[in-house]
Order: C-alpha cells, then structure tokens, then sequence
C-alpha cells in the first residue's frame, strides 16, 4: 500500500498529531520534542464524536484502543483546526503479537484514503518502521527516559495525595508547577540531578495539607491503553476518588522494563542471542537501576508509597505464571495483582478491551489463582468497548467498593461473607427488581444465601448476575436463576451486539430461567418484578430515590410491604 512518508524536511513545517494515553506523561515527552526541532499537538477530544469517526474508519471488531487512536486521528483531520498538507500524525508501536503494532497499518490505510498527503510517523524502539519513523538520537532517548522517570513520580504522589487534600485542587496546583518546572530543566543537563529534583517534588506534595482518614485503594492493571487513558477507560480515576477511594497505578516504567525484559527472556527459552537481546538486556539493567534510584527517595522521604520494585514483579509472576507468556502485558497482569494484594491493595480492577484475547486469558483465567492464594482480594475485570456505557461500568465497581467496605466491617470478626447471612439452607432466597439483584453470598456454610434471582435488566442486573456466576467459582453450592420478563428476542431488540454477547452469556451460565410472559407488554416488567418479591427473603438494590416511580423504587416498596430487608447499596 502507499503512504505518504515524514522525511526530515518536514519537521521545520509540519505540526504532528499525537494521541493522548498519559497525561502527565505525554505532556512533558511533548515539551522535549519540542526542543529537538518538532511541533507536536496532543490530542485532549474525548467526546462520542471520536468513538463514532472511529466506527467510521475500522470495523466494530477492531481492537477498542486501536479505534479511539483512529477515531480521535481523524475528528481531529475533519475538525478543519489543521493545514491537512503540513500535518503528520505519530504513534507509537511496542512490536510483539499483540494488535498494537497493526495500530499503524490501519492508521494508514484510513489517512490514505481521506488524506493522502498526511504521513503516519512510527514512534517505536525495534526498528519496525524503516522510511517513516521518528529520529531516536541518543541525546532525545536519554531524556524521553528522564522524563518518564519524573512524570511517574508526578503522577505517584498526585494520586496518593489528591484523595486526602483538605483544600480541593491543591494536589493539581502542585503537579500543574512541575509540569511547567520540568520542561526547563530538560533544556540543559540539570534534568540528570535526578535526586535533587525527586527530593524537590516529594517536598513540595508532602507540604498538601491531607487528611489522615484512610480510605479504600483500589488498583488499576490491564491493558496498557485502556488502563492510562482517561478517554478509554471515562476518565475511571477520578470517578475512584469522587467515590472516597485512591487509585493506585502502575507506572509506565513498568511497562518499559515488562517490553526490555521479555526479549532477554525469550532469548533464554529460545535459546538465541544476538546484538538486539544484548542491548535490551543492558537497556533494562540501566532503565532498573534508575528505578530504584526512585523508590529509594520516595522510601529515604517516608511519607509516600512508592512504586514496585520491577524485580518483586518478577518474583511475584514466578509463582504463579510463566514470563514467557508475554503476548499484550502477558504475565505482568498477574504479577501486578499478586503484588498489589500483598502489600494491601486488596482492590483491583483490571481494565480490558472487550474481546481482547491476551487480557482475558490472563487476567480473568489467573484471577482466581490469585484470589485462592490471597482470599481477601477482591478483583474485577471491566470490559471497555463502544457499546459499553458508562454508568454500567461504574456500576459494577461501585458492587466491587461495597464489597470492599463490607468486607473491612466485617474481617475482624473472622467471618468471611458479603452483605446478608439467614439461618436456613436453600429456603432463604435473594432477589433484586428492576434495576437491583441478588448481590450476597455466604462463605459456603449452609447458613448462608445460596438462591439468587436477577431480573435480567442491563446494567445492575446484569452485572450483579455476573458477580453471583463469578462467585460460583470459588462457592459452588450457590445458584443464579433468571426471572426475564418476555423472551430473549423481545428483550434484547433494542441492545448492541456487545449487551447481547453479554446477556447471552449469563443466560447460558444461569441455573434456571423463568419467563414472565412471551411478549414485551406494558405489565411485564411489572409483574417480573412482582415475581422476583414473592421468591425473595432478601432484596438488595442500587435505589437513589427509594420513594420515586421508577420500577427499582415501586419493587423496594413491594418488598418492604412484604416484610423481607432491603439493602439498598446507594445508601
């Protein structure tokens, strides 16, 4: 296929688009470009017109983050802000298996039938782009690492302290003066006093007047767009924080060292050596050694936690996974949640594109090996596509905090449960209406909820269903049945492809389903709802307004009427 190509008289002329996957990050690797000669304009559009262009642009079984990359690309072409003939776009390729380095090929197809003369730059460290690629001198790839070094620290103390800052905004002001501060630095060799500059910023956020109130961490692992980019993943860590939690992170260095790693590795399995295995090997040496310059400032300072030490990493995937499963972040995904749940980070979340194959395998099929080797951890894969809504991703985080405050209640007692237990076996019974289902468990003795009903409902239902088919893993007496309202066809003729995936799967899984009724009518959800009130003992609910008329407050109601508790989780 022919593109057009970044020669390098383009720089001078050309204003290059890059999308945005880490903020802090991106910002100040933008400023060093700056001063070798390029123009750069990262891309900050995150509204639904990115999603769609990237519908427009590549088909809806494209890989999630490889359409927003596309989509935001190309609202940003049609948006008329940009000289079409002096514009060039820049990605970055990580190499390996994974789609990623397809990214750019389908970049390029699309620019070359709208744009024809707008060149797609390849920002990558193994050599797969050989006419169109950005120059890595030594002198830029020194600072770009410099800079990745001091924006995961911004970013480390910003999440640590913006949960607890007592003056709304302090942390942002804080972090907003270093990201102006850095780029100066960059301009001569001070950027190289790495532990003056770490012991200046550990200063500075340690002056934030915080609250010592502690409260829920929650970590963020999976895949490496989805898990950084806030336009991915709506903007997931500060929804954390507005829910009274702090996000813990992986740096990006981790993923650095995770690339440099896994070529030494896979040259020991496969036995071969050649001057590219060398040279990460001494590339991840060196880029090690910095980070644990780091987290002994961030230890010698004492008030923040620092990041892992990638070594520990290493450890942690050996017990549980080979590190040469590598494909998309391969064995990193466990490690990273084995760590985390051993140092108190019980809460993880890992963020994956829907239909990503390397992502689930490895998060969802060792998730349970983690969970038996740290029974306290409580982990949830969130998938993130375009049919996906936000308000049904977040509310199956908002199940997974409640569970985590449940289970802080409650683990000094010794007991191991979520939210309800009742004296009786298999004749207590759980049941949510519209809008809320069954989200309780016992710990396998027979004196806890073994029975639960959903009403098969998007969003709450659907995702309280897949939480009880989770726990039936490691509980296998207890049930999921379904009570639906009228048939599949009826129910799901308005949903995505991707709700109905979902839904499918939950029904196959399902214990047992009940019909309401055949058709879709003005009573049946009605009626479903009724139904599920009379073979409860117990409803649980998410119920802003228990006394308004929406079904989930009219089946509260009914529940309350007949006498069996609410637990309403948005109380």
């Amino acid at each position: 296929m022919a593109y057009a190509k970044f020669t390098p008289e383009m720089k001078k002329t050309y204003t290059i688009l890059a999308p945005n996957m880490l903020p802090i990050h991106f910002h100040l690797l933008i400023r060093i470009l700056e001063q070798f000669g390029y123009h750069v304009v990262l891309l900050e559009s995150t509204s639904r017109t990115v999603v769609e262009e990237g519908l427009k642009n590549v088909h809806n079984d494209t890989c999630y983050p490889a359409l927003l990359v596309v989509g935001q690309f190309m609202e940003a072409l049609k948006s008329g802000k940009y000289d079409v003939d002096h514009t060039a776009l820049l990605i970055t390729q990580t190499g390996g298996g994974c789609r990623a380095s397809n990214y750019i090929h389908l970049l390029r197809k699309c620019v070359a039938d709208q744009f024809p003369n707008v060149p797609v730059i390849s920002l990558n460290f193994a050599g797969l782009e050989k006419d169109s690629s950005l120059e890595l001198t030594p002198a830029l790839c020194i600072k770009m690492v410099y800079a990745v070094l001091y924006a995961d620290m911004l970013m480390t103390l910003f999440n640590q302290c913006r949960p607890y800052e007592l003056n709304e905004g302090e942390s942002q002001q804080v972090l907003d003066a270093w990201q102006e501060k850095l780029p100066k630095l960059f301009e001569s060799s001070k950027y190289l006093s790495a532990e003056k500059i770490y012991a200046q910023i550990l200063k500075d956020f340690a002056a934030i007047p915080r609250s010592k109130k502690p409260k829920i961490k929650v970590g963020i692992i999976g895949e490496i767009y989805v898990k950084y980019s806030p336009l991915a993943n709506n903007h997931l860590e500060d929804f954390l924080i507005s829910e009274g939690c702090e996000p813990v992170v992986p740096t990006l260095l981790e993923f650095v060292l995770y690339c440099a790693a896994n070529t030494e590795t896979n040259s020991h399995l496969y036995d071969y050596k050649n001057f590219k295995t060398l040279a990460f090997g001494l590339g991840y040496k060196f880029l090690h050694s910095k980070q644990v310059q780091m987290i002994k400032a961030i230890q010698k300072h004492g008030e923040f936690t620092p990041p892992h030490d990638f070594e520990d990493l290493r450890r942690a995937a050996d017990k549980y996974i080979s590190q040469g499963v590598s494909m998309g972040e391969g064995w990193m995904i466990t490690a990273e949640m084995a760590v985390l749940a051993e140092t108190g980070t019980e809460n993880i979340i890992c963020t994956q594109p829907f239909g990503c194959l390397p992502n689930h395998i490895v998060a969802k099929g060792m998730a349970r090996t983690i969970k038996n080797a740290y029974p306290n951890a409580n982990i949830v894969a969130i998938d993130y596509d375009p049919g996906a809504t936000r308000v049904n991703q977040e509310n199956r985080i908002k199940l997974m905090l409640a569970n985590a405050g449940w289970s802080r209640r409650t683990r000094s007692d010794g007991e191991v449960h979520l939210f309800y237990r009742t004296p009786a076996h298999r004749q207590r019974k759980a049941a949510g209406g519209a809008g809320g289902a069954a989200a309780c468990a016992g710990n396998g003795d027979p004196s806890g909820f073994v029975d639960f009903y959903a009403g098969g409902a998007l969003g709450w239902d659907t995702y309280c269903a897949q939480t009880v088919l989770d726990l039936r893993e490691e509980y296998p007496c207890i049930a999921l049945h379904l009570v639906l309202p009228c048939s599949r066809a009826e129910q799901t003729a308005r949903w995505t492809e991707a709700q109905k995936a979902a839904y499918d799967c939950i029904y196959r899984e399902a214990d047992s389903c009940e019909f309401v009724s055949v058709d879709y009518t003005k009573d049946c959800m009605r009626l479903r709802n009724k139904r599920l009130v009379e073979l409860a003992d117990c409803c649980v609910c998410f119920c802003g307004e228990p006394e308004g008329r929406s079904g989930t407050a009219q089946t509260v109601r009914m529940a309350r009427q007949k006498g069996i508790p609410v637990i309403n989780l948005a109380s």
